[in-house]
């Protein structure tokens, strides 16, 4: 090989390396943005979709099985489950507390309660747990506190601070001064407490096996005999909402009683089993069952949401709470389901999105358009060398006109003796610097297409657009 056949060589050698360097780089930026975009395209989705289901799968959430839901004062979720307490923040981080990684006295949560101060109160079959904002726990069993038992089925703290403990044996109460009290109401079946909740009056509700009991604010109590009191909510009016094992009841301030029927709501029989009641701010009655999640409006109509007509995570409704924008979430036997009703309007969340889609979009088309241009101008400038190659080697005493003529170079032969060749000194200009220009040309073109294209979706003027 020649000077001039090893001179080419070398030059092809670079532009078929620094041509596939930028190819590659451009590749692995269409990569990254198809990624992106993927992402950003599914979380448009999730705003699109009034659904969204969380599982051990999907997510950070410790357990299928959801027993209470509860929102702090920074709109964070704690998730009360079989497995530990699990917690979401807005931004959609997760974190979860176990026996192994923290003070929780069982993996086991049947309730939730947050006082004033932060501190979460949590609630398991072997106990009291509270976790206080500064990340310290405190363990209340029988064996350390007045809790008269600890088996925990509802929990909640009143205006004065008090944390109101219901367990298998009463109600156990923990004033500020860290005093014990504890408030039973018969037998057995009727002490053993699966639901209890405190009004904005001040009232305290407790279902038992049995019985309805209400507290006074000046401390008296009143009972009801009803069959299984599994859920109570109070509605901007002060009725009591009370669930059962077979209907839903309504009780006015004057203890008048409307019975509503959850027979004939298409859930079968796990509909007339009544987990878990909440009210909205717009005065709807939301009620868990074993066999679905149904709306009572206030018009007197029903709405039923299982899993064979949305997209609820399982029919077996055991915890109901409202977010700071409305949504209700779900907890059931088989994930954490939220439902959004304001989907398909405008949005602060959706319309963040929809501005990194375009951008991602307009990247695409940027990165798209100077891929291309590059890849063609290498091939340009690849080819354009091997043209300007001659096709023989120069020995002294050949003729110059034996060296092809390529349209757009210049070809001079300088004849001197080294080692009984002639060197000759072949000049093509695009080659080397051409292909810079047509690169530095088709980025230019490709950034004015992605321009376009941002521009086409700011004015609304392309139905490409997201």
């Amino acid at each position: 090989m020649n000077r001039i056949t090893r001179f080419l060589f070398i030059r092809r050698r670079i532009l078929l390396v620094s041509g596939a360097a930028w190819i590659l780089v451009w590749l692995a930026v269409l990569s990254v943005l198809t990624v992106r975009l993927g992402v950003l395209h599914a979380q448009l989705e999730t705003l699109n979709a009034p659904w969204t289901t969380y599982t051990p799968a999907n997510s950070g959430l410790a357990s299928g099985s959801v027993r209470d839901l509860v929102f702090d004062h920074e709109n964070r979720l704690w998730i009360g489950t079989s497995k530990g307490l699990s917690i979401l923040t807005p931004d959609g981080q997760w974190a979860t507390y176990t026996t192994t990684n923290s003070g929780l006295v069982n993996n086991s949560v049947h309730a939730l309660a947050i006082d004033e101060q932060g501190q979460m109160w949590v609630g398991t079959n072997i106990g009291l747990s509270m976790f206080a904002p500064d990340g310290t726990w405190t363990t209340y069993t029988t064996a350390n506190s007045g809790l008269v038992d600890d088996s925990v089925g509802g929990l909640d703290v009143d205006q004065q601070g008090q944390v109101w403990v219901g367990t298998s044996k009463g109600v156990s109460v923990l004033d500020t001064q860290g005093h014990w009290s504890t408030h039973t109401f018969g037998d057995a079946a009727s002490n053993e407490v699966q639901a209890l909740t405190i009004d904005d009056r001040g009232r305290v509700l407790v279902g038992t096996m049995t019985l309805v009991s209400m507290q006074e604010t000046d401390g008296q109590w009143t009972s009801v005999t009803l069959d299984g009191s599994g859920a109570l909510a109070v509605d901007a009016q002060g009725r009591v909402w009370v669930g059962t094992n077979d209907e839903l009841g309504a009780f006015d301030a004057d203890g008048h009683r409307t019975t509503y029927s959850t027979a004939n709501l298409g859930m079968g029989d796990g509909g007339k089993y009544i987990w878990t009641l909440a009210i909205d701010g717009a005065g709807r009655v939301w009620v868990g069952t074993l066999g679905g999640l149904a709306r009572l409006d206030t018009d007197g109509n029903w709405t039923t949401y299982t899993t064979d007509n949305s997209g609820l995570a399982g029919d077996n409704v055991r915890a109901l709470a409202f977010d700071d924008q409305g949504r209700v979430w779900a907890g059931t036997h088989a994930g954490l389901s939220r439902y959004d009703e304001g989907v398909g309007t405008s949005s602060q969340d959706k319309a963040a999105v929809l501005d990194q889609i375009v951008e991602a979009e307009w990247l695409m088309h940027t990165a798209t358009s100077v891929l291309v241009a590059v890849t063609v101008s290498a091939l340009i400038a690849l080819v354009w060398a091997a043209l300007g190659e001659p096709q023989t080697p120069m020995r002294a005493g050949h003729a110059i006109s034996t060296i092809p003529q390529v349209a757009g170079t210049q070809t001079t032969a300088h004849h001197f003796q080294q080692s009984g060749e002639a060197i000759v000194k072949t000049q093509i200009p695009l080659a080397g610097w051409g292909f810079w220009i047509a690169w530095i040309l088709a980025s230019a073109f490709g950034w004015g297409l992605g321009w376009d294209h941002r521009l086409r979706c700011d004015f609304g003027l392309s139905f490409v657009c997201s």
